[in-house]
């Protein structure tokens, strides 16, 4: 009311600021305190078990009756939070923060000044009530329409100048998507849904691409090759509504989604560096055991944001690979990526260690499985495969990106995941059989259609060598017979596609004139491919 009817916008900005810090003021006297004290508490809890493992004796004694002491603090503070009247005065004083700070929002003076805690606090509270016993129910619609509001139309709002903000909504919004109410209301409002997806892409950066990435992770859920992990028809449901809106996004917005394509395969590659040389610092810490924790956490972090973002890439190439022609470019990192995994896992001495790496049962740690990164980046050379297959052009495109590798290392990486026991030891009840047997026959598909591609082309590889090829039918850069030849816009040199799709993963320029040059400028020279096909024909005849 005070908004509408005041005349002087300073007026009501002093009012909306003054009246935020009084809701504020409220949470941190009625259960703020409790809070802090309530994560306090567990930190300590868990910090004092974990000594309590790896000591006997008097120090075990005197730890287990500190531990005693944190349950009852505990206790004691969930009895404080989790009182019905409470909850219901704290559901109402979230819409209160909500509503003010949705209302903060129109003005841009004010707005840019809003610190990360206001939003945190909105987050805190949620939790509270969402995390209660017994379960508190969220019932009026309006307080949770304006809290989910607040957190999707604001993830890349350009006044946000302070970058604690941002990580907290990225952070937030990560969280609350695994809350079915959270969820339900967002997906009544087709605005917020287009806005706050369109943002996460945007929004992949090498700020926010780690919170990004668990957000677009929580749309994999529960599916991919060899998936374990099962969730409810209704929660899937869901999930299956966001992850067809973020395809309709891509789709229409195809650069914003090559751009983040881009990104996401410069992060997977660099994590994967990374991930190769804590593996060789292995041998230092085995050596040197204080160091040991401290380096396994970090291997762990790593290897943890590797498998998200295959996760991801698995994701989205299979409800946009088939609907978006990808250009050549994005298509041979993406193969080269999942390549590089598999390599990674089955072969050297970096496999090896890996092994090793995966079989330690470090107190603290979760113990890890190759299958985590493994099984998403088969996954997405599956999908690939999926688009390409049933046009011929593209599928002999397809294999020759795979020959790029050398056809006996090839052959080598789909034998061995041909025989890999993808149904492993554990949890095989939990696995989604029928789907994945459906996989692995595809996978087997894809190593036969291989072999297949090397026969045909082996017969056509020894009569090439064994005549001379006219110069005007060769790859001036790769000095052999052109097979899709493509014209150069700037030079007009002739080339083969291959050959100037490997130089652009490096270079964005005309390779004979240094002039600026991309995948979607070149051009098929359909004259130079009619000589070549006539040679081909007649040499085989």
């Amino acid at each position: 009311k005070s908004k509408s009817k005041s005349k002087n916008q300073n007026d009501n900005i002093n009012f909306f600021w003054w009246l935020t810090h009084q809701m504020l003021t409220l949470f941190e006297i009625s259960v703020g305190e409790i809070y802090k004290n309530t994560v306090l508490t567990s930190q300590n809890l868990s910090n004092s078990m974990e000594n309590a493992r790896q000591m006997t004796g008097t120090d075990n004694r005197l730890i287990l009756e500190e531990i005693k002491g944190f349950l009852r603090n505990q206790c004691w503070n969930r009895i404080q939070f989790f009182v019905t009247f409470k909850q219901k005065d704290l559901f109402n004083l979230l819409g209160f923060i909500t509503n003010l700070l949705n209302d903060l929002s129109s003005f841009d003076v004010l707005f840019v000044r809003l610190p990360s805690s206001y939003f945190q606090t909105c987050v805190d509270i949620f939790r509270f009530l969402r995390q209660s016993e017994p379960s508190f129910e969220m019932n009026d619609v309006s307080i949770l329409t304006s809290f989910v509001k607040l957190f999707s139309n604001h993830l890349s709002d350009s006044r946000i100048a302070n970058p604690g903000v941002n990580e907290i909504l990225f952070q937030s919004f990560s969280s609350l998507l695994q809350y079915q109410e959270f969820l339900e209301i967002l997906k009544n409002n087709p605005q917020n849904i287009k806005y706050s997806l369109t943002s996460i892409l945007s929004k992949f950066d090498p700020k926010l691409w780690v919170s990004t990435t668990q957000i677009l992770y929580r749309f994999w859920k529960g599916n991919g090759f060899g998936t374990i992990i099962e969730i409810d028809s209704d929660s899937d449901n869901i999930l299956s509504f966001f992850r067809n809106e973020l395809y309709s996004i891509c789709k229409e917005n195809s650069k914003l989604f090559e751009e983040f394509l881009n990104f996401h395969i410069n992060t997977l590659n660099s994590s994967l560096s990374y991930l190769k040389v804590l593996i060789s610092e292995l041998p230092i810490y085995e050596s040197n055991s204080s160091g040991l924790p401290a380096f396994l956490k970090k291997y762990s972090s790593t290897f943890e944001l590797i498998s998200s973002l295959l996760k991801v890439l698995e994701l989205i190439s299979f409800g946009l690979f088939n609907e978006i022609i990808l250009n050549d470019v994005s298509s041979i990192r993406v193969i080269e990526g999942c390549i590089n995994i598999i390599d990674l896992v089955m072969s050297g001495s970096d496999s090896a260690t890996f092994d090793i790496l995966s079989a330690l049962d470090f107190r603290g740690i979760e113990k890890l499985s190759k299958d985590q990164i493994l099984k998403p980046a088969v996954g997405t050379i599956l999908n690939l495969f999926e688009t390409k297959i049933e046009d011929t052009n593209k599928s002999k495109i397809f294999f020759s990106f795979l020959c790029d590798y050398g056809t006996d290392k090839m052959t080598k990486i789909l034998t061995f995941l041909c025989s890999y026991n993808w149904f492993g030891t554990d949890n095989q009840q939990q696995i989604k059989t029928n789907d994945l047997s459906k996989n692995i026959q595809k996978l087997n598909r894809l190593s036969q259609e291989f072999q297949k591609y090397l026969k045909s082309t082996e017969k056509r590889r020894k009569l090439l060598e064994s005549t001379t090829i006219p110069e005007e039918l060769m790859d001036p850069i790769m000095l052999t017979i052109m097979i899709e030849p493509v014209k150069l816009p700037s030079s007009g040199v002739v080339v083969d596609r291959r050959t100037i799709v490997r130089h652009l993963l490096n270079s964005q320029t005309d390779p004979f004139n240094r002039a600026e040059l991309s995948v979607e400028m070149i051009k098929p020279d359909f004259d130079t491919l009619k000589k070549v096909q006539e040679f081909i024909k007649n040499l085989e005849k």
